[in-house]
């Protein structure tokens, strides 16, 4: 059976939050903080593989469609021929059923946000 690493993105102006849970467990194995530079695009991947050894190809990227601030890492990794999937923010505020405060930083990220709905899309 193929398994998946599944990442969520949180996106601002000055940084992107991720979440990343293996589809089997269905659980939060790492959460981390990046500058949203060119830098730390290149250090994300890089991250990433520490925390899974499940392959490249069977990654799947999901965020929140946000313009300018998540159109310079999707376009990295898009490059790179990874799959990341940006939804509207409306459907994902929709789909949650959660509120959550401004202040907490991997609230999208981490069940039942983010991450888990990108896992149930896929």
């Amino acid at each position: 059976m193929k398994k998946f690493l599944f990442i969520g993105i949180d996106f601002s102006k000055s940084k992107f939050d991720v979440s990343v849970i293996e589809e089997i467990e269905r659980k939060n194995i790492a959460q981390a903080t990046f500058e949203n530079s060119e830098t730390d695009y290149r250090n994300f991947p890089k991250w990433t593989s520490k925390q899974s050894k499940i392959k490249w190809d069977d990654w799947r990227f999901c965020g929140e469609h946000t313009g300018l601030y998540s159109r310079g890492l999707s376009d990295y990794l898009a490059g790179k021929q990874l799959f990341i999937w940006l939804e509207n923010p409306l459907q994902i505020k929709r789909s949650s059923g959660i509120k959550r405060a401004k202040n907490d930083p991997f609230g999208q990220c981490t069940k039942p946000g983010r991450t888990k709905y990108g896992f149930l899309l896929y």
